[in-house]
Parts: C-alpha cells; structure tokens; sequence
C-alpha cells in the first residue's frame, strides 16, 4: 500500500491463490460453504489520509459488528430498531455469522453489499470474486 493511492479501506480475502501450510486444499481454507470468498476480518487497512472518514468507517464498523451480534437488541448511541429491523438483524445473524465465521467478518461483509445481501454473489462469489478482481 503506498501513500497517495487513491483508497480508504483495503481488505483481505481467501480467494483460490491463497496458499495455507496447513491444508493442502484451498477450498476448504478459503471458500465459505455456500461458495463465497471469506473475508479476513483481522487484516484490515485504514487510511489515515482522511482521518474523519476513517474514524466513520471504524465506528460503523464496530456498530455494525454489535447490532449483528445482538441481532439487532444492543442500542448503540441513540439508535433503536423497530421490532421488523431487529427481525432483519436476525436474518442478518443468522446467514451472515455462520457463513463468515463470527461477528468481525459478518458485519465487514454487511458493509461491503451496503446491507445487499443479493450482491454477495457478484462481491465475494467463488472463482468470479469482484472484491478479489478489483485488489
């Protein structure tokens, strides 16, 4: 990553080239059971270039991690969810926590479909990964 490049957030993704010590099979390292990317919720790079924007995607993030958690129950700041919003977080919960691995990695790819789970496929779909393409 270099200054003056034109990013705020960079990911990492298990995508087919990442190579493990550990198994000698990609997929089952790198590809979620439904045929997704995983995304690496450890490995995040913030840009300080804009440090507002920064600490809004940092903040949104950690949000975004406590509402899916909680499905939905944790108030964070002043926000409270109608009874069909927290029905969406345990949508959200349940498809996205299981798939990715825990709450860190859920609420990243919450974030990146812009809360579009119809995305996900063209995002993070196995052998034809935007996300991936777009590094």
């Amino acid at each position: 990553l270099a200054i003056g490049v034109d990013w705020d957030v960079a990911i990492t993704a298990y995508d087919s080239n990442f190579l493990v010590p550990w198994s000698n099979d990609v997929t089952k390292v790198s590809r979620t059971r439904n045929g997704f990317v995983r995304v690496n919720g450890g490995v995040v790079f913030v840009s300080l270039q804009r440090f507002e924007l920064a600490k809004r995607f940092l903040k949104r993030w950690a949000d975004v991690a406590v509402w899916l958690e909680s499905k939905g129950e944790d108030s964070v700041g002043d926000v409270t969810w109608s009874q069909a919003d927290k029905a969406q977080w345990v949508n959200w919960h349940d498809d996205l926590n299981a798939e990715f691995r825990g709450p860190s990695q859920a609420s990243l790819v919450l974030l990146l479909c812009s809360y579009d789970m119809g995305l996900l496929r063209e995002l993070l779909g196995w052998g034809r990964c935007k996300v991936c393409a777009e590094t």
